[in-house]
């Protein structure tokens, strides 16, 4: 099983690398860099599944229905996202009509690993300062919801009612974290999980 999980994340994390580059080449050259970079992100996220079944099992006899609903959340979350940058990638729906989904996928990936791991402590034979990784990142992906509401709200982003209130940079910089820490702390995660099944 740590195998498995482990090699997922590590594919996770380098889908997210290849989805920055494509992404960044899109802006410079344009298609079919967009449309790989949205296979990229789906990618990403589903690499993301095997880790339910580590969570699932360290945290279900202890707490069982809060075990099932994270796992819920996480799978609903992952669906949401894939779905949307495919259907963005088929040109069923624009840029615009796909960023709701996709915030809402990785806000809720952000609540099941924020819950998952916050679970996980003490239960899992993984080193406190990969849980606590797991917490903020999970904080700062389930902050990208409060983003999103936070600028819908406010009449988005290209308003300047958001950028004048001082509270948005903490949000931002909690958002930053959890989006640029997911790839690192999924290779950590993934690298000492197959340490685990080798050793």
């Amino acid at each position: 099983m740590n195998t498995v999980i482990g090699w997922s994340l590590i594919l996770s994390a380098v889908w997210w690398v290849l989805q920055m580059g494509f992404v960044t080449t899109f802006f410079v050259i344009g298609q079919p860099y967009g449309a790989l970079s949205n296979q990229s992100n789906a990618m990403n996220v589903i690499c993301l599944l095997p880790l339910a079944m580590l969570i699932h099992i360290y945290t279900y006899q202890s707490q069982p229905l809060l075990s099932l609903s994270a796992s819920a959340v996480g799978a609903a979350g992952v669906l949401l996202t894939a779905v949307a940058s495919y259907l963005i990638m088929g040109g069923k729906i624009s840029f615009a009509q796909s960023l709701p989904p996709v915030m809402a996928g990785f806000s809720a990936i952000g609540v099941w690993l924020l819950a998952g791991f916050l679970m996980l402590r003490g239960l899992a034979p993984l080193p406190a300062t990969l849980v606590n990784f797991g917490v903020v990142v999970g904080i700062g992906l389930a902050a990208i919801g409060l983003l999103f509401l936070w600028g819908d709200i406010q009449a988005g982003f290209t308003g300047g009612a958001i950028w004048s209130n001082p509270l948005i940079y903490p949000v931002l910089a909690l958002v930053a974290t959890g989006f640029f820490g997911l790839p690192v702390w999924s290779l950590l995660l993934g690298r000492h999980l197959l340490m685990l099944s080798n050793g």
